[in-house]
């Protein structure tokens, strides 16, 4: 059972990585064109794959799994655009409700792909998954249009689905049984090379780094490196988890976890530290997130 005990970690790990990709969004890119935190990722990313050749080796691989451990990178990073776009307007705990999404979806694809069978019990589940964000979009209608609603839903979902489709090829490439240092490297790699891609072809993102490291130089690079170490020990923790059980079962506990820690953590964070928990408390928003955890972790116990 230590694939619990990863996906336990993975869920802590993620949600402090979100409260920090929250406050470079919110603090320090001031809502201006977040995602051009890839300008520093390619490279972030470049050196934390050499390190784990360095550290750890690389073993020959087939090439399809180099190349489903390479579209499987390339796919989560083109995903995280839409995070960052969505978090330029939504709150931590916020984000971690809309990812419990993903294995929803992951079970799909399991049914889809895999052939796996749906119970009626999951299919409830699914459909008190899918409740929560709509949940939490109505309970904000009067604090934000109805345009600008529209807008960061459609940015989480578009980020949910584009992620749940990297980590079903990477789940096809762990089929394969290769080294998993080796697959999560091709990961890494992907990652680099699209974020890369994204650097030199976008001027704008240039511009924008540029202009957040004359402001706030050592802190943003500081943090930046933070979270994307801690997003990369989460993403490895819950894809070596794939080798244990299925997909959806690792990816729900994880995701189902996290909502519950990044829920407390964000209480506890805007009350000790307001600029980084950036979490608004009023009693309505409190209630309506917790009416959410729960249809979550109800939703997932059944559809799994």
């Amino acid at each position: 059972m230590q694939w619990i005990v990863f996906c336990l970690i993975a869920a802590f790990v993620f949600s402090i990585s979100v409260f920090i990709d929250n406050y470079l969004t919110d603090v320090i890119f001031k809502g201006r064109t977040p995602q051009a935190i890839k300008a520093i990722d390619c490279v972030l990313y470049a050196v934390l794959a050499i390190i784990i050749a360095a550290v750890f080796g690389i073993e020959s691989a087939p090439l399809p799994i180099i190349v489903l451990a390479l579209a499987s990178g390339m796919i989560t990073s083109f995903s995280s655009i839409f995070y960052y776009l969505a978090l330029r307007d939504e709150e931590a705990t916020t984000a971690s409700i809309f990812f419990q999404v993903i294995p929803v979806l992951c079970i799909i694809a399991d049914f889809v792909i895999l052939g796996h069978s749906i119970t009626i019990q999951q299919i409830c589940g699914f459909i008190l998954v899918l409740l929560a964000p709509i949940i939490i979009t109505i309970a904000r209608r009067h604090k934000k249009s109805r345009k600008l609603e529209l807008k960061v839903f459609g940015f989480f979902m578009l980020y949910v689905i584009l992620h749940t489709i990297g980590n079903i090829g990477y789940a096809k490439a762990e089929q394969y049984n290769p080294d998993a240092m080796t697959l999560f490297f091709w990961f890494i790699v992907g990652r680099a090379i699209f974020d890369t891609i994204c650097t030199f072809f976008i001027p704008k993102f240039r511009k924008r780094l540029k202009q957040v490291i004359k402001k706030d130089g050592a802190k943003f690079v500081l943090l930046a490196a933070t979270t994307l170490g801690l997003t990369a020990l989460g993403d490895f923790l819950v894809r070596y988890s794939y080798n244990f059980t299925t997909t959806s079962l690792a990816t729900a506990l994880s995701n189902a976890s996290e909502l519950i820690v990044t829920f407390i953590l964000g209480i506890i964070l805007t009350i000790i530290w307001p600029k980084f928990g950036r979490e608004k408390l009023n009693r309505h928003i409190v209630i309506s997130h917790l009416i959410a955890v729960i249809l979550i972790v109800i939703g997932i116990i059944l559809a799994n």
